[in-house]
């Protein structure tokens, strides 16, 4: 390329810039950004140091447990885990919660929490005995913390600090009330809580006419021939995509996202898909005939958050957030597929 190619090209791009706006798709880019400034760094670490010395009623305003993105499809299968802070030996649980990293970080000397988190470790296992190892890594990678300097604010996700652009978190922040406030338009039964994500869809599937069970029963076609994707938990009345978490910290409420929006972007655009979907449809002991067209009419994330708690933006943390802000406008704008959320209450409360 000679270089007056090269500055015609550039004026070409430039143009287009200034003529469209830019996909709202792609705003997290700018508006969330790493922090590189070594002074405000030292600063959120002190601050979150000393968070991981708080009760656990206090600290849970500013940090949640999460499952790290590398490890989502191994802790949906672990059986057990153990978490290992400090000079203690490793304490065995059967799930991720704040209290069991607060219950050693809070016994550090102040300014060495955050360092013994570092140093300490979560491992997964696939027995609840603790003797089949499925990895893990430093503990720190398991926490994810919001927290304010000033107007400004922070969060730790997988231990690289990040700034959310106030304005951005504003916006953000009123497009998820829209999603979380209008009136359910799924009536779903309350959850048992001690049952687990299945069975809880194959209780829906028996109390509730039209809808169907296709947990654990994922779609092979086209680009996911392979692993394959799963296209809903539960198939509504209406052939909503109904997408089911029992949610118990951040990243799997992520994790559930971006399923809904795989699984819907397959359906819309591969022909593969469909026929694949609407043929496992059919030959559900419960099935229905699909139209041979058949594209989603609407997806539903329905959560259980922890002990039942009410589901709002603020126990929604940053990275969950941004992760349902861009899928409902990914599927709003590009697929006209409506998106909605509902909170399904314990069984009770």
């Amino acid at each position: 390329m000679v270089p007056s190619d090269l500055v015609s090209d550039i004026r070409a791009i430039a143009a287009i810039c200034r003529r469209r706006a830019p996909d709202p798709l792609l705003e997290s880019i700018e508006n969330i950004v790493p922090v590189d400034d070594p002074g405000i760094i030292r600063q959120l670490e002190a601050d979150l140091d000393e968070v991981l010395g708080w009760p656990d009623a206090e600290a849970a305003d500013f940090v949640a447990p999460v499952v790290p993105m590398s490890h989502m499809d191994g802790f949906s299968s672990a059986s057990s885990l153990t978490i290992k802070i400090g000079g203690a030996q490793s304490r065995q649980v059967d799930d991720l919660d704040l209290h069991d990293f607060l219950l050693r970080t809070r016994l550090q000397e102040p300014g060495r929490r955050l360092r013994a988190l570092r140093r300490g470790h979560v491992r997964m296992f696939a027995d609840a005995d603790g003797t089949e190892s499925m990895g893990g890594s430093k503990a720190s990678n398991w926490i994810e913390a919001a927290l304010p300097l000033g107007p400004r604010r922070f969060f730790l996700l997988e231990d690289t600090w990040y700034e959310i652009a106030a304005n951005y978190l504003v916006a953000m922040r009123a497009h998820i009330e829209r999603l979380l406030c209008g009136i359910p338009s799924l009536d779903l039964p309350r959850w048992d809580l001690g049952s687990d994500e299945w069975r809880y869809n194959q209780h829906v599937q028996d109390v509730r006419p039209g809808y169907i069970c296709l947990d654990r029963d994922p779609v092979r076609a086209g680009l996911h021939a392979g692993h394959g994707f799963e296209a809903c938990d539960l198939l509504g009345p209406s052939d909503e995509l109904i997408h089911v978490k029992r949610a118990r910290g951040s990243s799997p409420l992520s994790h559930l996202f971006s399923q809904g929006l795989v699984s819907a972007q397959a359906l819309a655009t591969s022909s593969q898909a469909r026929a694949a979907f609407t043929a496992k449809v059919r030959a559900h002991p419960r099935g229905r005939d699909l139209s041979a067209d058949f594209v989603p009419k609407k997806v539903v994330f329905a959560i259980l958050l922890k002990n039942g708690e009410t589901l709002t933006p603020d126990t929604l943390f940053p990275f969950s957030q941004v992760t349902l802000a861009s899928t409902a406008r990914e599927l709003e704008s590009h697929y006209r597929i409506p998106i909605e959320v509902i909170a399904i209450e314990a069984e009770g409360t």
